[in-house]
């Protein structure tokens, strides 16, 4: 009984490592007293390989602001009341940009705002450049991330319209974390 257990461990050894065998191939006709040897090889390959992927998420908040002017109510006539008083100013003076890391590699993560036109408004964003390490195996749930936040502020000229203008543009740059420019 032991050896048929020990035949079945060097079985399940056997089969399981990394290892190739064959025979040489070719073909041969040998007479009654002749021998022949046949060269047995063996090959080793390593297929661990992990390739990198790389998978990055972005969202952003609505990028678009109003300035009131002036402040306004709206009149209610159902039970005779004013809306909430705007006060004149900005409805929001931010949004947020979110980048998720899902690459088996660090990410760098580089944000840049640039000005478009003369409008009288400053924006600048917290946070300019990250780096993110890579997910890790089964967590996606918990992947680095990074939020920058642009702030806008200033009061716009007569160049911002009530049907509104590009003021500037924010350029999201993703790139491996060893990568040299």
């Amino acid at each position: 009984m032991r050896k048929l257990f020990a035949i079945g461990i060097a079985a399940a050894l056997a089969l399981s490592t990394g290892v190739v065998v064959f025979a040489e191939s070719s073909e041969k006709t040998i007479g009654g007293n002749e021998s022949q040897s046949i060269n047995v090889i063996a090959k080793r390959t390593d297929t661990t390989e992990n390739n990198v992927v790389y998978s990055v998420d972005m969202k952003w908040d609505d990028m678009t602001f109003t300035y009131h002017e002036k402040s306004t109510r709206v009149w209610n006539p159902t039970d005779h009341t004013y809306s909430e008083k705007i006060i004149g100013g900005w409805d929001k003076n931010t949004a947020d940009i979110l980048v998720t890391n899902h690459s088996n590699a660090d990410v760098k993560v580089g944000f840049v705002y640039k000005t478009a036109g003369n409008t009288d408004l400053t924006a600048t964003l917290d946070v300019t450049e990250s780096t993110l390490k890579a997910g890790v195996e089964n967590d996606y749930e918990h992947a680095y991330n990074v939020t920058s936040k642009l702030t806008l502020s200033g009061k716009p000229n007569e160049t911002v319209s009530e049907s509104g203008c590009k003021i500037g543009t924010i350029t999201i740059t993703v790139s491996p974390e060893n990568y040299e420019n």
